[in-house]
């Protein structure tokens, strides 16, 4: 943050400006994923298919969904930070307004990972369709949720401690925390499912 601090009009004329020029929800929205598929998967296991996939693709789709726990990692501690100084008024409307944006700015880069991953999707492992489609629904509701804070801080910057904007913090770090969970237990499983893979082509030799 610079030493100088503008003054309060021109500070939320400014944060103003960034809303309307805002488009991620439009980044993560636009996915050609069905509607359908952001509804909470049932709780059964990733379907163990081992239909024939496109070693690029899945190798590609791995990499993405690592970036995207990355980014989520950060959207998540950003979020975090934020929820635990909302009711001590430790940092300032300004900082809150800077992670917000932070937070922003990771959730358009996973909107561009998702974007990725969708024109693959067919291609790339079960599991890892699976992953794709319960990432999109959480980043999508931490895509809303955070253009409510920054909505409510342009209107409120002297008051932190509401409750609706503190609900909107809570929420962000809880679908963050989701989707980089999501991301590192569906890799997990691939890594699993691999060793699986080759274990089984081993024995299959010896015999």
């Amino acid at each position: 943050m610079g030493t100088e601090i503008p003054d309060s009009r021109k500070i939320k004329m400014n944060l103003k400006n960034k809303i309307n020029r805002w488009a991620y929800l439009g980044v993560l929205a636009g996915l050609a994923i069905p509607a359908t598929s952001f509804a909470a998967p049932p709780a059964a296991k990733p379907a163990m298919n081992c239909a024939v996939v496109a070693p690029s693709a899945s190798a590609q789709a791995s990499d993405l969904l690592k970036e995207i726990r990355g980014l989520a990692g950060d959207l998540s501690q950003n979020a975090e930070v934020l929820t635990l100084s909302s009711g001590t008024r430790q940092l300032h409307w300004q900082t809150h307004a800077t992670r917000l944006n932070q937070a922003k700015d990771s959730i358009n880069e996973i909107g561009a990972r998702l974007d990725q991953l969708k024109a693959i999707r067919s291609d790339a492992h079960p599991w890892q369709q699976q992953a794709i489609d319960r990432i999109h629904a959480s980043s999508l509701q931490a895509a809303r949720n955070t253009e409510a804070a920054l909505q409510y801080l342009n209107a409120n910057q002297g008051w932190l401690l509401a409750p609706e904007y503190r609900d909107s913090l809570d929420a962000i770090q809880s679908h963050a925390q989701n989707v980089r969970e999501t991301a590192r237990d569906f890799l997990d499983y691939g890594k699993t499912s691999d060793r699986l893979e080759t274990l089984q082509q081993r024995l299959e030799v010896g015999d």
